[in-house]
């Protein structure tokens, strides 16, 4: 709904995320009042910091995390239904409820928590056990059984390997319970906040990591003996520790070299908030000058959320400003910041100078980061330093030999230096890995133009196409190879859906003019070739072909000074059509 809107505008994305987040507020605050008997300022204190923790920026803010912010909302409002259900015991609340929950895990696969929700919320508001109280959440159960086995072979399946896999369970175990104190420290205290969190290094991992263990042990003992009969903290805790369990990668879920994220407790922090309000209550009902004390902090406590959310939020403004304060935050260890800056600096504002040195730092960090070495490689590809490109190509690929994209990149190469066999069985190994990949079609493609294979380059682009219908490239390239084989209809069908997939591709426009100007349409051609030239004024044969289209419209004087800029800008030849302007 977002990209039929507004495509690519990151505005839609991000309204949608605050208003999802909004409601999932309100759902907090009903969620409280109902199972605390409208208890107003307990309420109003988990809803109020579940809405504005910092912690919570990326959860909301980051457009790739729209399954957070899903996920509760269908969550939450399953937990409401089932309250609904629980009070009225009537079959289309359960229904409803079993609907939510389907939803809720169609969007993230943390959903399957929600039995063991259902169940705390029995224990919390004293249901009586019986084979019904059984019986009903079996359906709940076998749905999360499946959307388990589902995910894991999902992840098992996957393009990326999950790091967490390689550490033994004794590190899982020892990063678990370290990562549990984390959030609850953040919980109080978010300073340092980052978009990643790298694992701490095995061979010399601080001595706090090896004690955690110990130390949850003891806390939870400790809980236990002191607070096993106040069903509001043990609701709150377990509610908690449910939550998180999933994110702690004992059994690995996720492919990603790191040990924390704060979306991690977009849902897991209402438990803890949960118990930090039971205790703000408690201690209010008490008429003491404590209660004042209790009062004033929770209130500037609010204010200083706020404010570090709202600062938070313009972290997240582009690549550029999230990564740099990553790499701020994990300087020697953050190699992910540096290639994901890196990827930034290239692609977004083509500076291959920053870049190169981005990706350079990422290597040093971690010398066996495949990625970066193709990323590396990309730049030297396009710098034409085609030595330096296949030694990154072909490390990326020792690193990781099942990674396709290092393969297409290398076919790239080869085509480039005119070894079309090599990249011919360079796409076909991509294609092999990874059948979806429509760049390595369109690029196979494009080597069978090259060596008059027609019909076979057109087979490439199809597929290309067929597999991502919005891959301006092999349309364009195809509109290349009918113009060669004066299909001229075809070619400008594609050149159109070029520009209409990317309307800043300033060849299509230069391509398209071409078809217009052999076609005498020569205003035409002069819009095409203005708008080339807008686009990338660097171009001497973009100003050369706007030079003759104005002349063939009369327009002699800026026929002339086009003309003039193309061969500023260095064009060869056409010697008699510059003697013919007065040049």
């Amino acid at each position: 709904m977002n990209y039929q809107s507004g495509k690519l505008d990151p505005f839609g994305f991000h309204l949608w995320n605050l208003i999802l987040h909004t409601i999932n507020t309100l759902f907090v605050f009903l969620f409280i009042f109902i199972i605390t008997k409208r208890n107003l300022l307990f309420t109003s204190i988990v809803a109020l910091f579940f809405g504005i923790h910092p912690m919570h920026v990326e959860s909301v803010t980051w457009v790739t995390e729209r399954k957070d912010v899903l996920v509760l909302f269908f969550f939450l409002a399953g937990l409401l239904t089932y309250l609904r259900y629980r009070e009225l015991r009537k079959s289309i609340w359960y229904s409803i409820t079993l609907i939510l929950f389907i939803l809720a895990c169609l969007s993230k696969a943390i959903a399957v928590i929600f039995p063991a929700i259902l169940l705390l919320l029995d224990y919390l508001l004293n249901t009586k056990l019986n084979k019904k109280f059984f019986f009903e959440k079996i359906p709940f159960i076998l749905i999360s059984v499946a959307f388990i086995i589902l995910t894991y072979f999902l992840h098992k399946n996957g393009s990326l390997q999950m790091i967490v896999e390689n550490k033994s369970l004794l590190h899982r175990i020892v990063f678990a319970s370290y990562d549990i104190f984390w959030y609850i420290f953040k919980f109080f205290i978010p300073n340092n906040l980052s978009a990643y969190y790298p694992y701490p290094d095995e061979k010399a991992m601080p001595l706090i990591y090896w004690l955690s263990p110990f130390i949850l042990l003891f806390v939870l003992i400790i809980f236990y003996i002191y607070f096993r009969k106040e069903k509001p903290i043990i609701f709150g805790l377990l509610f908690y520790f449910i939550s998180i369990a999933l994110m702690l990668q004992i059994i690995p879920t996720g492919s990603g070299d790191f040990n924390m994220a704060d979306r991690y407790s977009y849902i897991s922090y209402i438990g803890l908030l949960f118990v930090a309000a039971y205790f703000i209550n408690l201690i209010y009902q008490k008429k003491n000058k404590i209660r004042i004390v209790i009062m004033s902090l929770t209130i500037l406590y609010a204010i200083l959320f706020s404010y570090q959310t709202y600062a938070r939020t313009k972290v997240w403004l582009n690549s550029e400003t999230l990564w740099t304060d990553a790499i701020k935050i994990n300087t020697e260890r953050c190699d992910l910041g540096y290639l994901n800056r890196g990827e930034y600096y290239k692609e977004t504002i083509k500076n291959n100078e920053q870049a190169l040195s981005d990706f350079n730092k990422a290597i040093n960090i971690n010398p066996k980061f495949y990625y970066a070495y193709n990323n590396r490689g990309l730049i030297y590809l396009e710098q034409k330093q085609y030595e330096l490109a296949l030694i990154d190509f072909n490390k990326a690929i020792e690193l990781k030999p099942n990674f396709a994209h290092t393969y297409n990149n290398r076919g790239l190469l080869f085509f480039n230096q005119g070894n079309y066999d090599l990249a011919i069985a360079d796409y076909n190994k991509c294609i092999e890995l990874d059948p979806n990949y429509s760049i390595s079609y369109c690029n196979r493609g494009l080597v069978y133009a090259k060596k008059g294979l027609f019909d076979l380059a057109l087979i490439e682009y199809k597929k290309s196409i067929e597999f991502d219908p919005e891959y301006y490239l092999a349309y364009f390239n195809r509109a290349d190879l009918f113009w060669n084989i004066k299909q001229y209809d075809l070619a400008l069908a594609d050149y159109n859906e070029t520009i209409n997939f990317n309307p800043f591709y300033s060849d299509a426009y230069y391509d398209r003019g071409g078809i217009y100007f052999m076609r005498k349409q020569y205003d035409l051609a002069l819009t095409d070739y203005l708008k080339a030239t807008e686009l990338n004024s660097e171009m001497p044969y973009y100003w050369l072909s706007r030079s003759k289209a104005e002349n063939m419209l009369g327009n002699k004087v800026d026929a002339k000074a086009d003309a003039l800029k193309a061969k500023q800008l260095g064009v060869r030849g056409n010697s008699l059509y510059f003697q013919e302007l007065g040049i």
